[in-house]
């Protein structure tokens, strides 16, 4: 949570881009909170839109070509299966 604490601190006003390198929708997990399976970008973009920040979703496999518009970029790799 001091992650999240410390990023939105420093993300005011910026570009975010929070990429999900999930495409095909295998990484999930049940939440019991939310009631159903959520992939891992779930509660960063809940946390980011409760907060009031707009933020550009993309959910491929790779990054856009040009990042250079992105003051911030939050990628995420899915859950440990382990």
């Amino acid at each position: 949570m001091s992650l999240v604490v410390c990023f939105m601190a420093s993300a005011h006003a910026a570009n975010i881009l929070v990429w999900n390198f999930n495409p095909d929708g295998h990484d999930t997990i049940t939440d019991p909170e939310v009631g159903s399976r959520i992939d891992c970008s779930y509660w960063l973009k809940t946390c980011l839109t409760n907060n009031g920040y707009t933020f550009t979703f993309h959910d491929q496999l790779s990054l856009p070509s040009d990042i250079s518009g992105y003051d911030v970029i939050v990628a995420t790799f899915g859950y440990p299966t382990c």
